[in-house]
């Protein structure tokens, strides 16, 4: 791995996280209705599903529980990469949502603690990063691990030989940030 990305990313569970998952656990298998009112409330931020004004009622009715939920569940409840975490030694890039009620900005800001020198970012955005700003996701390059050349832009922007988006594009960084660079839904960095 040459550069990890990580949206979204936590390092282990706390009483907060395990309630959570098991209320998700328990809509998925007693309600359906409910169960997509809950996640539609907790994966998007509020100003996105107010957006959705008409729409949140398909949203609602789009969500519901797939064959693997109950194995995703499970998984988020128990994984802990606390002792794992500090042995990641490619540049990393930590993102959070600033409205993530799922995984809290604090959360992915005690992964990236775990993770020397790795930076941190957030953006304007519930859990769902790549659904709420798939245009204003980007990767902070102000650091030369993050700089992307043009070869690898094309990648990143999942049009090989094609030209990406023009720089720099607009979006939310930290402070440190000199250059930006568009990811796509689509990226693998």
């Amino acid at each position: 791995v040459r550069r990890l990305v990580l949206l979204a990313g936590w390092a282990g569970p706390d009483p907060r996280h395990e309630q959570f998952m098991r209320l998700w656990r328990r809509l998925a298998d007693i309600d359906d209705r409910a169960y997509g009112e809950f996640l539609v409330l907790t994966l998007f931020s509020p100003q996105f599903v107010a957006a959705l004004g008409d729409g949140v009622d398909d949203a609602v009715r789009g969500t519901v529980p797939h064959a693997g939920t109950s194995r995703q569940i499970e998984l988020n409840t128990t994984i802990d990469i606390r002792s794992l975490a500090p042995r990641i030694t490619a540049p990393t890039l930590l993102v959070a949502g600033t409205s993530d009620a799922i995984v809290p900005a604090e959360k992915v800001q005690e992964l990236a603690q775990l993770i020397v020198g790795s930076t941190y970012a957030e953006v304007d955005s519930g859990h769902m990063l790549l659904v709420e700003q798939p245009d204003t996701l980007i990767l902070d390059s102000a650091q030369s691990p993050f700089e992307i050349e043009r070869g690898e832009r094309d990648f990143v922007h999942g049009h090989a030989g094609q030209p990406g988006p023009p720089h720099p594009t607009p979006g939310v960084l930290g402070p440190h940030a000199t250059q930006r660079v568009l990811v796509s839904p689509t990226s693998h960095v």
